[in-house]
């Protein structure tokens, strides 16, 4: 019993369990750096894909721009289209080259339904982009907020 109790004993058994919980926390430290590395390359992940994502939003908004961009010249091309028929009606009454721009239709019914075309497009467009500016400014304010 004595031989448990001495001195060497002691610190053999003393430096075998120092060696052990060494081995452990280096362990336990190497494992703590190689999950600090995963939790890092994760927040770079999320934050590119992050950025992805605001990239896909930006172009999905760049396009609902150039989508604007058609409508609204659409809108001009049929207001534009409106009073030409009113100036063929006034300027060459009763031309036939007239009429196929008229589909048919007589000086005075041409110029009445262009005149009512060009104010009809010429309405929507300002109030379109009144909307869109609306829902713009709401979506800008929802996101800041």
């Amino acid at each position: 019993m004595e031989e448990f109790y001495s001195s060497s004993n002691c610190f053999n058994k003393l430096n075998i369990l120092n060696e052990v919980i060494t081995d452990e926390l280096i362990g336990i430290n190497e494992y703590l750096v190689e999950l600090q590395n995963n939790i890092y390359k994760k927040n770079q992940m999320d934050t590119a894909s992050v950025k992805k994502f605001i990239l896909q939003l930006e172009t999905q908004c760049s396009n609902c721009g150039v989508m604007l961009d058609y409508v609204y010249l659409l809108l001009n091309a049929i207001a534009g289209y409106g009073y030409l028929l009113g100036i063929f009606a006034f300027y060459l009454p009763g031309n036939n080259i007239c009429r196929l721009f008229m589909f048919g239709l007589s000086d005075v019914d041409g110029d009445w339904w262009g005149n009512l075309a060009g104010d009809s497009a010429w309405t929507i467009e300002p109030l379109l982009i009144i909307l869109v500016e609306a829902y713009n400014h709401k979506q800008n304010k929802v996101k800041n907020d």
